[in-house]
């Protein structure tokens, strides 16, 4: 009997629970050619790069009006070349997440950002390093009355 009345308990909370809960999201994706420039902060040395940026969006609301933006972006494949013959790989992901109401409160954002500069063939002229690695952490909290509680930013560049 006691099972009987378990299952039939977690069956109802799963009908309760289950629509507020559903996802009505879509996902956007796609990934595209990339070529530019950069500058590494370690050496001072800007390089052409080559490569592709890739992209993924997906924004959901549940049925109670909750809504999720999750955001990925990366670099994929990019290689790069300094005037002065030096050889770079770079790498980048970066991904946020946004949650909120639809009146827009309460709100929550986190981002996070990781870029790597690899420059190749390392010789020692750059005793501190010349892999630039640079790192973002952000987040903030808007409360129900719109007030911004927590807004936060910490940035770290080394060289490696």
């Amino acid at each position: 009997m006691f099972v009987r009345i378990a299952v039939a308990t977690c069956l109802l909370l799963g009908l309760i629970a289950g629509p507020a809960a559903a996802d009505t999201g879509f996902t956007v994706e796609q990934r595209v050619p990339l070529a530019g420039g950069n500058t590494n902060d370690c050496t001072g040395e800007f390089f052409t790069i080559t490569g592709y940026f890739h992209t993924k969006v997906h924004m959901s609301m549940t049925l109670d009006g909750r809504m999720t933006t999750t955001t990925e972006f990366n670099l994929e494949a990019v290689k790069g070349v300094a005037v002065s013959g030096a050889r770079y790989v770079e790498t980048a992901e970066t991904s946020t997440m946004w949650n909120r109401d639809l009146d827009m409160v309460p709100q929550t954002s986190n981002y996070k950002s990781d870029v790597l500069m690899n420059r190749l063939g390392e010789d020692g002229s750059y005793v501190l390093g010349d892999d630039s690695y640079t790192m973002v952490l952000a987040h903030y909290t808007v409360n129900a009355n719109g007030t911004t509680t927590v807004d936060r930013m910490d940035v770290t560049i080394t060289c490696r």
